[in-house]
């Protein structure tokens, strides 16, 4: 005999009610949210098609950048080379560095902090640096082999404001210490440093034994990271080109964002995509709508309790919470309006 199971009684499942006003505010904030996002956008882009720099300053910043990139290439150690303090290996040794006359680098002051400084004079064992900024007076003679000098960006950090994502200085140097810069000089080093870099990346996935293979990412990184900020900048140079918006001598280079108009002889055409350190030219006060509504406030100021028990009200653009004593003060100013008009009449 099979045993009757009782049924339980199950009671409906209620759903919950939505608050009309949380769904209202919301609704409004994701439209406030959604306009601010499309201003932003249309400010961002007025402003980055604004951005241009000299050809001059471009040029020096990418020979620049070439030859630290060429000076880590030339520096890396291997793995059967001795290593070096406590029994670490060594991945670079720059003791057999030789700088050039005009090079960016960074220099330990007197005072213990690391600044950016030009190279103005080469000698057989030692420099002569300039801090940025400071002038001639403070110039100072460096040995080569010195902890005190190092290679451009190995200590101080890069300003968000650049002008270029490549390692470039904050305070003006001076560009006249160094020769005519040739770019396709420069340009052809580049391609064979990024040829260097990818023999390296495929040795290092064919790398068996684990211990070779940290040597070699510690290597790849600082090569990846300066070749990539160089390449985002060469973008642009080509991008200018390609635009016919490049210019010669000390002219201005703008680089256009957006793709040719239809009477361009070229089709299918792909804007830049702005970095960082250009979209921080946008100013603050255009990054949001003044009118976007901080949900967060919203809500708490909807749910907070209210001593007089009145609502809040939703108003268009705004949210106020009304106030017995801002009520009695709007009426008795509209109660003096109106006796105002029936004197004048």
């Amino acid at each position: 005999m099979v045993a009757s199971v009782p049924v339980l009684n199950q009671e409906p499942i209620e759903e919950p009610v939505q608050d009309p006003i949380n769904s209202l505010l919301t609704a409004l904030a994701s439209i406030r949210t959604r306009s601010a996002q499309l201003q932003y956008q249309a400010n961002a882009q007025e402003t980055i098609n604004t951005l241009e720099y000299r050809k001059e300053e471009f040029v020096e910043c990418f020979a620049q950048n070439v030859n630290q990139i060429e000076t880590l290439l030339k520096s890396k150690k291997e793995e059967k080379e001795e290593k070096g303090n406590e029994g670490r290996a060594k991945v670079f040794d720059f003791n057999e560095t030789k700088y050039k006359k005009g090079q960016w680098v960074d220099v330990k002051s007197t005072t213990g902090h690391w600044v950016e400084a030009q190279i103005t004079e080469v000698e057989e064992s030692r420099v002569l640096v300039r801090f940025n900024g400071r002038g001639a007076t403070w110039d100072e003679w460096i040995e080569y082999r010195s902890p005190r000098i190092s290679l451009f960006r190995s200590h101080t950090i890069q300003s968000p404001n650049s002008i270029f994502n490549s390692l470039y200085p904050q305070l003006p140097p001076d560009n006249k210490l160094q020769d005519t810069i040739d770019f396709n000089t420069s340009f052809k080093s580049f391609t064979e440093s990024t040829e260097s870099l990818q023999r390296m990346m495929k040795s290092y996935t064919e790398q068996k034994e684990e211990k070779n293979g940290t040597r070699q990412v510690a290597q790849i990184a600082p090569l990846l990271d300066r070749i990539g900020r160089v390449m985002i900048d060469l973008s642009k140079h080509f991008a200018s080109v390609a635009y016919k918006e490049q210019c010669t001598g000390n002219e201005v280079i703008r680089i256009p964002r957006l793709p040719a108009s239809n009477d361009s002889p070229l089709e299918c055409q792909i804007a830049l995509t702005p970095s960082p350190s250009e979209l921080s030219v946008v100013r603050d006060s255009q990054r949001e709508n003044s009118n976007v509504i901080h949900v967060q406030q919203i809500i708490l100021s909807h749910n907070e309790p209210s001593a007089s028990g009145v609502e809040n009200e939703v108003r268009t653009g705004n949210v106020t919470r009304n106030n017995p004593a801002t009520e009695h003060n709007q009426e008795a100013t509209q109660e003096q309006d109106i006796q105002k008009k029936n004197n004048d009449s």
